[in-house]
């Protein structure tokens, strides 16, 4: 990661030839035109932009600070920071933390958690009956229900019945057992901000750094219930939105290489102005700034 190139001993030790790999470019240059096929095709000429090329490289672009921690929430959650240079230690490893490239040089530290499968599941098992609008109502209504499970046991990956399977974890740890989708949501939801603010605590702890807030983009950050938890939780300030957040990151990414955007810190700015960022305050007094 600090070389930014490829590891050949590595690659040569599981059996594939180095030669094959072109050298990694940074993100936001064009690398070239259309070839003459696809201008045919499409009747008209485009610069091929690299933006970050994996989702949540792009998705992290759309975080309109640099000094935050970062929670990509979809089916899964990346939790992490922008760092300016990998974090290598045996503690990084224990635990499960990665290095992976950044867009503007940078590195994002990160782990990848259970986000919300766990509930899709469950809607899933129950037909569909309920949508997610209406787990998070079930979830205040049921929200001092007290059982936590640990989200990232393997158990939860892929069970016959995710129901069951969070009842037998509360059964196993002696924990009260939900029965009702409202108790089952709730207790998803507070063991995922659970989850979060222990990563949160790790990410501090690594990178010997206190964040006063954590950012939530994509698709999860629509969940008041988990935005409110969380802030009341860590007691950081949580901002949520981008809900797009990788097309977003994908698209500064391109205007800062065709010079649309000077920079990609002037980025932070536009997204700021461009949409409604929900802030949520441990005392609970959120509010929505453009």
């Amino acid at each position: 990661a600090k070389e930014q190139d490829w590891n050949n001993i590595f690659i040569e030790k599981i059996g594939i030839p180095p030669h094959i790999f072109s050298k990694p470019v940074q993100p936001m240059q064009a690398i070239g035109r259309l070839t003459e096929e696809l201008k045919d095709e499409l009747g008209c000429d485009l610069d091929v932009v690299l933006p970050g090329t994996h989702d949540t490289a792009s998705a992290v672009v759309s975080v309109p600070s640099n000094e935050t921690i970062y929670i990509s929430s979809g089916t899964w959650s990346l939790i992490g920071v922008e760092h300016h240079e990998p974090i290598s230690t045996e503690k990084a490893l224990e635990y499960n933390f990665t290095n992976e490239g950044g867009v503007n040089n940078n590195i994002r530290f990160l782990k990848n958690i259970m986000g919300l499968w766990m509930i899709q599941e469950v809607k899933r098992e129950l037909k569909d009956h309920f949508d997610f609008p209406q787990f998070v109502d079930f979830a205040y209504k049921k929200a001092d229900f007290p059982s936590i499970v640990d989200v990232n046991d393997p158990r939860f990956l892929n069970p016959g019945s995710m129901v069951r399977a969070i009842q037998d974890y509360c059964l196993l740890t002696s924990q009260l057992i939900p029965e009702t989708p409202g108790e089952i949501a709730a207790c998803i939801f507070n063991s995922l901000v659970d989850s979060y603010k222990n990563a949160a605590a790790q990410i501090e702890e690594l990178t010997g750094k206190s964040y006063a807030t954590i950012h939530i983009i994509g698709g999860g950050s629509q969940n008041n219930y988990i935005n409110e938890k969380l802030a009341e939780s860590t007691g950081k300030t949580v901002y949520t939105g981008p809900t797009e957040a990788t097309a977003i990151g994908n698209l500064i990414a391109q205007m800062v290489a065709t010079g649309e955007i000077d920079s990609l810190e002037k980025s932070k700015n536009l997204i700021n102005q461009s949409f409604d960022i929900q802030q949520y305050n441990r005392e609970g007094n959120n509010d929505v700034s453009k």
